[in-house]
């Protein structure tokens, strides 16, 4: 409760006990009229005392509510610290101590990146190099400078070959040493060095064969069927461009091509056949390569390049023992037959 709600203020207090002090120090009441008269006759002393006793009890009160105001406010003072004490105590017991900072989640670091460059090498490094009859690979080479001489940059090498003596195999040693040189290819991950890897390489495979079908010669190796349809929408999607569908027509619909186990079966083939050659095994091998040579009897050799293919998925011959549940890798497994795999080329002329 505040002074000001008693409807007596501090400054009011003291100077009405100060108007008490000055009038107690002063002679008993000087006036005139008819409050003298009153003095004069005995009846002025008694309400003097009387309005005396209501100044006194009147100073009494003042001062018990002076001091039942100060009491209060000590009281509602006390209060408020005991409730901020009592407010810090619960914060002190429920927050702790600070939380550790999270530890930063380590991020994944990214591997290195390979890099694949070529260096420059002595012919030393290259093995076999040393031992190896180059007059073997001569041949080889002069056909492959048949075009290669029109490029500036083989044109002096393939025109010094030609003179050169076939027959010697140090003049084609010294010949690849002159216009030659040899480099490893490298490959380098962070502080890993490769310097020993896969290399593939095209090559066409000599099949012995013949014109017409026999007990030797029973693997047969075919021009594209006449139903076999290629078709390109590429003028309508120019997404698919370069890409091309193979199908065949049945009623009024397209439909896929037969895979290779129902081109053999079916009359597609017959009367398609190019050749025939003695392992249908190696059959097989020259449709995936896409060419190939087949030597006759007589001597003459026919070359094959690839023609087209059925529009299947092409699949492994090496998987497909594995998929049949074959431990030992298919040994014995007749590879050639055409369910082996799908999207093989067929070889023409």
């Amino acid at each position: 409760m505040r002074k000001r709600e008693l409807g007596i203020t501090e400054p009011s207090i003291t100077g009405f006990l100060r108007k008490v002090r000055a009038k107690r120090s002063r002679a008993p009441f000087r006036g005139t009229g008819s409050f003298s008269t009153s003095l004069s006759t005995g009846v002025g002393p008694a309400r003097h005392d009387r309005s005396r006793r209501r100044r006194l009890r009147a100073l009494a009160q003042c001062g018990a509510m002076r001091k039942k105001y100060f009491s209060l406010k000590t009281a509602c003072q006390s209060a408020v610290a005991a409730f901020a004490m009592g407010v810090l105590l619960q914060a002190c017991s429920v927050v702790g101590p600070p939380k550790p900072p999270p530890r930063p989640v380590p991020t994944p670091s990214t591997p290195p990146e390979a890099v694949v460059r070529y260096e420059h090498v002595g012919w030393s490094r290259l093995p076999g190099w040393g031992d190896d009859d180059l007059r073997q690979a001569w041949p080889a080479f002069l056909k492959s400078c048949r075009s290669l001489r029109f490029r500036a940059e083989w044109t002096s090498a393939c025109t010094a070959a030609q003179p050169l003596d076939a027959q010697s195999a140090k003049a084609i040693r010294a010949y690849f040493d002159r216009y030659f040189e040899p480099y490893a290819i490298v490959r380098q991950t962070g502080p890993l060095r490769e310097e020993t890897g896969l290399i593939t390489g095209y090559y066409e495979p000599l099949l012995k064969g013949a014109r017409s079908a026999s007990a030797q010669f029973s693997a047969p190796l075919y021009a594209p069927p006449a139903d076999l349809l290629t078709i390109d929408l590429s003028s309508l999607y120019p997404e698919l461009k370069g890409k091309r569908l193979r199908g065949r027509v049945q009623g009024n619909r397209v439909i896929p091509y037969y895979n290779r186990a129902e081109l053999e079966a079916s009359p597609s083939l017959r009367g398609r056949e190019i050749v025939w050659v003695d392992d249908a095994l190696d059959a097989f091998l020259l449709q995936v390569q896409g060419s190939g040579r087949v030597q006759l009897g007589s001597g003459e050799v026919i070359r094959l390049r690839y023609a087209d293919q059925n529009g299947h998925p092409y699949q492994s011959i090496g998987r497909y023992p594995r998929r049949q549940g074959r431990a030992d890798g298919g040994a014995g497994h007749d590879a050639g037959h055409p369910a082996v795999a799908d999207g093989e080329s067929q070889a023409a002329e």
